[in-house]
């Protein structure tokens, strides 16, 4: 299992659908959340996330797409997390993914 579909099954198993329903409905109902909040998402996807020095730009480029593939809004906010944490590896070849992560579910 991957990190993305780790985070995400973390994410489900801690849904809180009381925050949910209001997040969708903040959203306008464009995205499914598991309800949330930022410090619990961290709390969790922090259990999963790799160790910052071993994070690479390419594995970042495989990765990311994983995270955009999933209906929880949680996930994307994920991804954006992962990253900025690693924004300092990130060469001119990640241009493609950033476009992808802001031209698809922005």
């Amino acid at each position: 299992m991957g990190i993305a579909e780790e985070c995400e099954s973390l994410f489900l198993s801690n849904t809180n659908t009381v925050n949910a329903e209001a997040m969708q409905r903040y959203m306008r109902g464009k995205f499914r959340f598991a309800g949330l909040k930022a410090g619990e998402r961290r709390m969790l996807q922090k259990t999963v996330f790799p160790p910052k020095d071993a994070i690479t730009a390419d594995y970042l480029m495989k990765t990311i797409p994983y995270f955009w593939k999933s209906p929880l809004r949680e996930m994307q906010y994920s991804g954006i997390e992962l990253v900025s944490h690693s924004a300092d590896i990130l060469e001119s070849d990640f241009i493609e993914t950033a476009e992808f992560m802001i031209t698809h579910k922005s």
